[in-house]
């Protein structure tokens, strides 16, 4: 199944629009799960689960190549809002500087729809289950990286919007027959036009995996920072991408 890109283009190297993200701690790194970028900045979206998993004295940290350029980063989370019940989550990802453009690293992003699929649709995932990131030292400014990428298809088999129970799924969830591991929790899972609408949020069993939808994130009102300042306004992601 491919993916496409904001702009309606085909994505070609995933890894500069879907990356792992691994915490930091001083026994070393850890992969938790796979996020993807919905705005060049550094903004992602993940499962919850994924990003809190967070604790003090650790770090969360995206491995992913820049958009149209040949730097690879590492680049730290600075900034984790959880949906108060769904599965999903946004990151904000620190500001790094492109060794190629000598400007602010960008990313590709993947194109987002708010739109919820009906039963029986085909639908496909991306992640990087079992990856594995060795630093060479303590500010990370060489490593090793070696990238387990995997993908699934199946059908949405059941769609539950007010959750599937009070403990594992409490908010909005698709049941799906895709086959996904470990580590691709926070991926993104894209309909039959290659838009991502939600995130892989867990398996029960090989034929099993639970999806949860964006589409909250996605509408959440949100205020437009203006350069110079000026009067707020208040967008959601959905124009603040498509319009800024």
């Amino acid at each position: 199944m491919e993916f496409v890109r904001r702009d309606g283009t085909s994505v070609e190297e995933p890894l500069e629009a879907i990356a792992p993200i691994f915490k930091a701690t001083a026994r070393g790194l850890e992969i938790l799960g796979t996020g993807f970028f919905v705005t060049s900045c550094g903004t992602m979206f993940t499962a919850a689960h994924v990003a809190t998993q967070w604790e003090p004295g650790t770090n969360l940290l995206v491995f992913h190549k820049e958009f149209q350029g040949h730097m690879h980063s590492l680049r730290k989370v600075i900034q984790i809002i959880p949906h108060p019940t769904a599965d999903v989550a946004v990151l904000r990802l620190e500001s790094v500087t492109s060794e190629t453009t000598q400007k602010r690293l960008r990313s590709g992003t993947l194109r987002i729809t708010v739109v919820v699929p009906p039963v029986e649709t085909r639908v496909g995932c991306w992640g990087f289950p079992q990856s594995i990131l060795l630093p060479s030292d303590a500010q990370y400014d060489g490593f090793a990286v070696a990238l387990e990428r995997g993908s699934a298809e199946g059908l949405i088999e059941e769609y539950f919007p007010n959750g599937r129970d009070k403990v594992m799924q409490p908010g909005e969830c698709f049941q799906t027959s895709m086959n996904t591991m470990g580590g691709a929790s926070g991926g993104p899972v894209f309909n039959e036009r290659g838009e991502a609408f939600a995130v892989v949020s867990s398996g029960f069993d090989e034929h099993t995996t639970y999806v949860a939808p964006v589409r909250d994130l996605a509408l959440a009102r949100i205020y437009r920072i203006e350069r110079p300042p000026g009067p707020g306004e208040m967008v959601n992601l959905i124009e603040y991408v498509e319009r800024y």
